[in-house]
């Protein structure tokens, strides 16, 4: 074999080498840049950069050594190059918060295989239409301005919902590596989600989002650098989303140019050069395209108006004469004159006054159909059917339930015919204005809702803070009254008279969500709903239950006794309910949820459990029949009086801060519960059971009942909760009655009846 030969095998060894060391760190690497630069397009050319870069100066790589640090302290340098050179640009994060940036990008970019798996598990968990705004936006590479032009949404509400599902994503991401660690307490390989409040949280990710998209506005660009300078905990999420978002890119079949071109290229380093400079002359000509396109708009614009002008200037005298002269002539020069107005002062648009923000399943009447997305002007419009959103300009949210008619009168003003609406007023829009046929309602910073009935009677109910509410028609002595929180009143359609009526905090829609198809009037939410498989929204019951052992929700209700040694399992098919374990100290430790926490005061139980954690309405008995849960002759586990059935021994852990990830600007106030041991099952048998039940927070007791017994009243639990509170767990315990021999906890069919945490939102 000749030495050209010998080189030439060197040289295709060392080039395959490069490639698949490339393709294993490519992502690692664009992950780094990504958070380093804050933008697509800035990561993507300096990503091109480094790895010529890289090539160039592959000799002096030692192979068996660390690579992707290697390439890491490449990209680095030429960040540093490109943050010179861009020294002028408006925004830029100053060179103390890159540094903080890039320690924490090369700690969490680390982990990006394990990532990228949990987003494919997690995208599935998506509605279909959170999952066609991702794939819009990711895979189909279609910008949020695109994205609106083609869904008639309006680019902030996209940004938004984007920002919501990126933070859904990112939790579901960290609870699913976590739960693939061995033991709950293996923190190594997925630290938990920031601690921020999730209304924080929410608004921090629309501005990441917006950044990478160069999008952003000054001032928000000042928001954002002061939160990641002054909290560890807004610096943590933002390196967090910038490798989801890496993440995202690197999934996307459109992501050739950043994970597979490498692979794809000629084992050559001449094919690869090659390559990079046909990359780069596409772009270029691309460009160049665009610009010649806008250039020749423009051109053919100016040509247009010099055109008239100078029409203008060479009409002859004569020909102006002979126009004088007749009629016809004169009803020419008139229309010249118009169509000259027309062209060179054109008429003062109309201006939108606010913006359908969003519907769940909304019909209009009339010649338009409203979209989500669509501005609107100074309009009566009549919603037959569904709910709406309004974004009004001055800062209001106004919420209109069907059927209603209302006139949008200004960015601060809506007249309202008949129906239902809920006025939202932050500080800025202080002083919006409700009026209908016999009142006008001035606000200060407030939460209503007001109602036109059928008998053209106006109601007013104020959830919070105070309005000046002023009754009478314009030919009538006027009534003024200051209405504060909790407060109705009623005016009378005939006399205008003010008459107090009760206060109803749940009359009035509150909150919408398209994606969820959720109408929230102010209610709790409901704890058997999400045990039930729901949101928390509604009532659902189904005849299946969570195990305790496996973690798993199966498909019915097994029956029978039960043992085991009490280890924690995360419940992964339901984002709201952490975990859920079986409570005997006598194992050991008993750990009550994902971060590690151990339940000091857990007695000893024999292990054994009866069934699985359920929200039913009726029990399918191993006797015959079929048992529905009473107490004292009253039936609970329907719509009325939602249950949770968990018999002793069982505990479960919900995560309220997946509730706030799910229902972003959501305020946890209280934990509500009646509780009792239903008799149901053991009708006919001699001798009261009792059990016992334990809430937790954060692994602290918050609540004992002490022992129950099945004879006593319902017992009334709870207790308030903080923001900073993130694991609720409910325990149910045996109370040592030895009734049945050994089996100390026949019997215990404890009942949670409506459970529930008392909520508010932040609008």
């Amino acid at each position: 074999m000749n030495a050209d030969s010998n080189n030439n095998a060197t040289n295709n060894l060392r080039t395959e080498q490069f490639i698949k060391l490339l393709s294993l760190n490519n992502g690692r690497i664009y992950a780094f840049i990504l958070s380093l630069v804050s933008n697509w397009s800035d990561a993507d050319n300096i990503l091109q950069e480094t790895t010529t870069t890289m090539w160039r100066n592959f000799d002096r790589f030692e192979i068996g050594t660390d690579f992707a640090a290697w390439a890491v302290r490449i990209a680095h340098y030429k960040v540093l190059d490109f943050r010179r050179n861009q020294y002028r640009q408006r925004l830029q994060f100053n060179n103390d918060l890159i540094e903080n940036i890039e320690g924490g990008a090369i700690l969490m970019s680390d982990q990006l295989n394990q990532r990228l798996h949990a987003l494919q598990l997690c995208k599935g968990k998506l509605s279909q239409q959170e999952q066609q705004v991702i794939e819009l936006r990711y895979e189909d590479d279609a910008s949020t301005k695109e994205i609106s032009q083609q869904t008639g949404r309006s680019v902030h509400s996209l940004y938004k919902d984007l920002a919501r599902i990126h933070n859904k994503l990112k939790f579901c991401m960290n609870k699913t590596l976590k739960s693939q660690n061995e033991g709950v307490n293996d923190q190594s390989n997925c630290q938990p989600s920031s601690n921020l409040n999730p209304a924080t949280e929410l608004k921090l990710t629309e501005m990441i989002l917006e950044l990478l998209d160069g999008e952003i506005s000054d001032d928000k660009f000042d928001i954002l650098t002061e939160m990641l300078i002054a909290d560890q905990n807004a610096l943590h999420h933002y390196v967090e989303s910038m490798v989801v978002c890496a993440s995202f890119r690197l999934q996307s079949p459109l992501s050739a140019n950043i994970e597979n071109n490498v692979i794809l290229q000629p084992c050559n380093a001449e094919g690869w050069t090659e390559v990079l400079e046909e990359d780069l002359l596409r772009a270029e000509q691309l460009a160049a395209q665009k610009a010649a396109e806008q250039a020749q708009q423009l051109e053919l614009l100016a040509q247009k108006r010099l055109a008239f002008k100078k029409a203008q200037e060479h009409i002859p005298e004569g020909s102006k004469v002979s126009l004088y002269t007749t009629a016809g002539a004169i009803a020419a020069i008139i229309t010249l004159i118009i169509i000259l107005n027309v062209w060179l002062n054109p008429p003062m648009p109309e201006f939108p006054i606010a913006t359908l923000s969003e519907t769940i399943a909304a019909q209009w009447e009339g010649e338009i159909n409203y979209q989500p997305g669509q501005k609107l002007f100074h309009r009566t419009m009549k919603l037959s059917q569904g709910f709406a959103k309004i974004q009004m300009n001055d800062g209001a949210v106004v919420l209109i339930e069907a059927p209603a008619k209302f006139e949008l009168r200004g960015p601060d003003e809506v007249f309202l015919f008949n129906g239902k609406l809920t006025a939202q007023i932050n500080e800025v829009a202080r002083g919006f204005v409700v009026l209908t046929q016999n009142m006008k309602l001035i606000d200060y910073g407030t939460e209503f809702g007001v109602e036109v009935d059928d008998n053209n009677n106006s109601i007013v109910h104020m959830t919070q803070g105070s309005a000046s509410l002023i009754a009478g028609l314009s030919n009538q002595k006027k009534d003024s009254h200051m209405l504060l929180a909790n407060e109705a009143i009623e005016v009378d359609s005939a006399s205008s008279t003010l008459i107090e009526i009760p206060f109803d905090g749940n009359k009035f829609v509150r909150h919408i969500d398209s994606d969820k198809n959720m109408v929230w009037r102010g209610n709790d939410l409901c704890l058997a709903d999400i045990v039930a498989g729901g949101k928390g929204m509604g009532n659902k019951r189904g005849n299946y239950g969570i195990d305790p052992i496996s973690g798993k929700v199966l498909a019915k209700v097994n029956f029978g006794e039960r043992m085991t040694q009490g280890e924690y399992a995360l419940v992964n098919e339901l984002e709201m309910i952490d975990g859920v374990f079986v409570p005997d100290a006598s194992y050991g430790p008993v750990v009550i949820n994902s971060s590690g926490a151990v339940f000091e005061d857990c007695p000893d139980t024999d292990g054994q459990y009866w069934t699985q954690i359920v929200s039913v309405d009726k029990f399918t008995w191993n006797m015959p029949g079929t048992y529905q849960q009473t107490r004292k002759s009253n039936i609970f586990g329907d719509n009325e009086n939602p249950v949770i059935s968990m018999h002793a021994n069982l505990g479960i852990t919900f995560d309220l801060q997946a509730i706030r990830i799910e229902f972003p600007g959501i305020k946890i106030k209280n934990f509500k519960s009646l509780c009792g041991l239903s008799d149901a099952p053991l009708s006919g048998l001699a001798g009261p059971s009792k059990a016992r039940v334990w809430l937790l927070v954060d692994g602290k007791v918050r609540l004992d009942s002490g022992e129950l017994s099945m004879l006593d009243d319902l017992a009334e639990l709870g207790f308030e909760l903080s923001d900073t509170d993130r694991f609720l767990t409910v325990i149910v315990t045996d109370a040592n009655d030895n009734l049945y021999d050994s089996k100390t906890n026949n019997g215990d069919w404890m009942m949670l009846v409506k459970p529930r945490l008392e909520v508010s939102y932040d609008f």
